[in-house]
């Protein structure tokens, strides 16, 4: 029984991004500015700074996973057009 990995081609074989790792690294550098925001001075603000971490880390998190899973997009659209194939 032969194995695909002998009788595939190298130079045809696709390489496409993983999403959920791109999805992951832009939650985890929302939640690093979120981070850093909360630190952040801000005149009038009355909401303890766990309440202020946790609603950047909402919006920014949520943002972060967008544009992670767009960057994947894009990468994903790139790699096929090189090839010919978009």
């Amino acid at each position: 029984m032969a194995r695909a990995i002998d009788v595939a081609d190298a130079s045809r074989v696709r390489r496409a991004p993983r999403y959920g790792r791109f999805g992951f690294l832009g939650f985890l550098l929302g939640a690093l500015l979120s981070l850093a925001l909360t630190f952040v001075p801000v005149g009038g603000a009355d909401l303890p700074r766990g309440t202020l971490f946790l609603l950047l880390l909402l919006a920014l998190g949520t943002g972060g996973v967008f544009a992670g899973l767009t960057w994947a997009l894009v990468a994903d659209r790139r790699s096929l057009r090189r090839r010919g194939r978009g």
